[in-house]
């Protein structure tokens, strides 16, 4: 008798034979054993003969293989959980290489409580010591790090869909991936993940190799798409349009505000121009121009997602009309501090507020915002939030209220915040 398995892994590939085949080896070497776990492969519109050399080999653990025309990433996914037979879904991309504990973690962090989100661990291995191959290692590197960090408030950009486990059921609920994005439908997924109340949490231990074969032509063409995505995600959810980049424009060089005023002529000759820069971009390097290579790779980021928006929107004034139809956010609850940071962390996890206002009695110490698509307010992030953002306020009120010498304030007050 075969025993059903606890955990199915789904792969979605697209003409990547040799990695797809690299990330199934790499399963059969898991300290799991074979019969705990079983794989879906879905094929999406190849031509490299990936599901003919799969259905070839034999590994320890069930393979079932499946063939798609091209319908995209999010149908792939799709159709592997529909055909998943373990009660927990491990989505990995099929560049991802897992280390040898990785369906263990997952497995373990599911048995502890059937809402919870698995966030896997993506470490980069990108060839190359070009400024560009720094820089995308920089990126993911950087990205990982943040989710360690005690108190990290999780967010809907923290669920990648390259590494990530979810329980079967919760998928179904969700109705798993929205097919009608190219891009971003993993964010699009963690955010209604965040709004059904579902807890993110770090996989501990489910390690996994990214092997990154990104070019600076297919960075540009991915600002792009992210730019038609992230309209899409601000016309499905409204409340999520805070969130976005282009919401936050922020302060902008002169270059970068004269690449966006082209971008939205969406024209032929403006992406020809911007083409043009790039290609000044060798001769930077070449010449030891790093800061001017890292300027120019910035602005034409942002005029490809720029580019992105204006292929959708048309108009400044549509962006105008999409940005008012944002709601207002909650009002923030009210934490007093004077009782001690025990008792404010026992309020925030009892009531888990979107956002609050902290105080020390009559005395405002800041404003932890609603950020929209995080996560409500939890114990975890608040003496984090304090140490990191706002440790003068927070000493200032202290020390008045003689919980602290004011003694240390001098030297405080000298201090960067951590």
């Amino acid at each position: 008798m075969i025993e059903t398995p606890r955990l199915t892994v789904i792969v979605p590939t697209h003409n990547r034979r040799a990695a797809v085949q690299r990330l199934l080896d790499a399963l059969a070497c898991q300290t799991a054993p074979p019969s705990t776990f079983n794989a879906v492969v879905v094929v999406d519109g190849s031509s490299d003969g990936t599901a003919e050399a799969l259905r070839a080999r034999a590994f320890p653990y069930q393979l079932e293989v499946v063939e798609q025309p091209s319908l995209g990433p999010a149908a792939a996914r799709n159709e592997g959980a529909r055909r998943a037979t373990g009660g927990i879904l491990l989505f990995l991309d099929d560049d991802v290489q897992p280390s040898s504990q990785v369906v263990t973690a997952h497995l373990a962090l599911h048995a502890e409580a059937d809402d919870r989100l698995g966030i896997g661990v993506l470490t980069p291995v990108i060839d190359g010591d070009s400024l560009f191959a720094k820089i995308l290692r920089y990126w993911w590197t950087d990205m990982q790090e943040a989710i360690h960090r005690p108190g990290h408030r999780f967010s809907f950009k923290d669920l990648l869909s390259g590494h990530f486990s979810i329980a079967r059921v919760r998928f179904g609920a969700l109705a798993g991936f929205d097919t009608g994005l190219r891009c971003h439908e993993d964010y699009e997924l963690g955010f209604r993940a965040i709004q059904a109340g579902m807890e993110f949490r770090v996989a501990r231990g489910a390690d996994a190799f990214h092997h990154d074969d990104s070019t600076i032509d297919k960075v540009f063409r991915r600002k792009f798409e992210e730019g038609v995505a992230d309209v899409a995600l601000a016309r499905r959810h409204p409340r999520l349009i805070g969130g976005l980049p282009f919401a936050w424009q922020g302060h902008a060089s002169r270059k970068k505000r004269a690449l966006r005023s082209v971008a939205w002529s969406a024209s032929t000759v403006a992406d020809a121009f911007a083409r043009s820069l790039q290609r000044t971009l060798p001769v930077y390097e070449a010449a030891s121009l790093r800061f001017r290579w890292r300027a120019l790779v910035e602005a034409l980021l942002d005029y490809w997602y720029w580019r992105g928006i204006a292929d959708v929107l048309h108009q400044a004034g549509e962006l105008r009309t999409l940005l008012a139809s944002a709601p207002d956010g909650p009002e923030p609850m009210i934490v007093d501090l004077a009782a001690g940071i025990g008792a404010a962390e026992a309020q925030l996890d009892e009531f888990r507020p979107a956002a609050a206002r902290l105080v020390y009695g009559s005395d405002s110490v800041t404003t932890i915002p609603a950020y929209p698509g995080y996560e409500p307010l939890r114990a975890a992030h608040l003496r984090p939030l304090l140490a990191r953002w706002c440790p003068v306020p927070y000493l200032n009120v202290a020390a008045r209220r003689g919980q602290i010498p004011g003694t240390l304030l001098p030297l405080v007050t000298r201090l960067e915040p951590l």
